[in-house]
């Protein structure tokens, strides 16, 4: 089997290193395949940058335009002849249209969701139907985020949805202490926040039921690492008004290969998420047996095992999550956090991954 993993988004200088994680990501799924399946990478990058290309890894020129139609890459489609395409994304519709147009054998297209929601725009929608409704293969985290794609047709038939994890993590599940020892963390049950603080990922929300929990007598340090600061101000203002700023630290920004110690020092992963993708920072925080405290919304409903090694609360309610913090006392934390890293390995992790990606496209293959 010959397999194209194709990414129409055309590469800045400014993405790069973020692009350049994800691909090292990748690289590692995809080594779970078996021998028979020939890999290719296909990437564009815009013009005056030139990436430094991985191994199975070929770039062409591109831009970030909606008609924007990348002939060279669709060129090598054509004159390669994969089995299989993987299609990343549902924002690029006209590409896919025109490489299916110009090839001369019509592979099997799969195409991985990435949290991006249909089009508003009824001549970007039209352009979505018509080309994302070829597919033989849709991948999402969880088969209720495709809804709204069944819904308007652009996904016509609901059995050839799949749930399978839009991304992974390399991350080990580290010595607790020798992590805290490291960042110089506090011997108290310690919660993590990490994610934009925008109105998406509601961290007022999250500090109100956390004023709640200090006001119950409740020993604790909530740490929160972001960098969109959106409600930066109104968050900072918050920590000041009630009297948080000795129980809740803004970290900021840190470098990603620092997040390992972040999450195995940690005791919880706190999220407040009204809609995800997949969960990115959650996934990492599972391969840490960082034990979940999320939003019961379909990505996260998914890779808790339906909230069985975590605790889910509805959007938006506070009380519900006030509840859910009161509650974790009366847990086994050790065993939980062992639960959470076996739920990562059987069904978030590379691996996993890797091996139902194949196992789809083979069967498309044979049918």
């Amino acid at each position: 089997m010959k397999l194209f993993n194709i990414l129409f988004l055309a590469i800045k200088a400014s993405e790069y290193e973020f692009l350049k994680y994800r691909h090292e990501i990748d690289s590692v799924l995809f080594s779970f395949f078996s021998s028979k399946t020939e890999l290719r990478h296909l990437k564009l990058y815009e013009p005056h940058f030139f990436p430094q290309r991985a191994p199975h890894e070929f770039y062409f020129k591109g831009r970030n335009g909606f008609f924007h139609i990348p002939f060279k890459l669709i060129f090598y489609v054509r004159r390669h002849q994969p089995d299989v395409l993987l299609i990343h994304g549902f924002v690029f519709p006209v590409q896919l249209l025109s490489l299916l147009l110009m090839v001369k054998k019509r592979p099997k297209v799969i195409i991985q969701h990435h949290a991006e929601k249909p089009f508003a725009n009824p001549v970007k929608h039209l352009f979505q139907k018509l080309a994302y409704a070829q597919a033989d293969a849709y991948l999402f985290t969880s088969g209720d985020l495709a809804k709204a794609y069944l819904d308007l047709r652009i996904i016509p038939d609901k059995t050839k949805i799949h749930e399978v994890m839009e991304g992974s993590s390399q991350f080990k599940m580290l010595n607790k202490s020798q992590a805290r020892e490291l960042l110089d963390l506090a011997s108290c049950s310690l919660f993590l926040w990490v994610g934009r603080l925008d109105v998406n990922k509601d961290p007022l929300l999250v500090l109100e039921a956390f004023k709640r929990y200090k006001n119950m007598g409740h020993d604790f340090k909530l740490y929160m690492i972001y960098s969109g600061n959106e409600l930066e101000l109104r968050v900072k203002k918050y920590l000041v008004d009630n009297a948080l700023t000795d129980c809740v630290h803004l970290v900021g920004k840190v470098p990603h290969t620092e997040l390992e110690s972040w999450y195995n020092a940690a005791d919880y992963f706190v999220s407040a998420s009204h809609y995800e993708g997949g969960g990115i920072a959650m996934c990492e925080a599972m391969s840490c047996g960082c034990i979940p405290i999320v939003t019961a919304i379909p990505s996260f409903i998914k890779m808790t095992g339906n909230g069985r090694v975590g605790y889910l609360y509805e959007p938006g309610n506070v009380d519900a999550l006030s509840e859910k913090l009161a509650s974790l006392e009366h847990n086994n934390r050790a065993q939980m956090s062992i639960n959470v890293r076996a739920q990562f390995e059987n069904h978030l992790s590379l691996p996993a991954i890797g091996q139902s990606i194949e196992k789809i496209a083979a069967s498309l293959l044979n049918k």
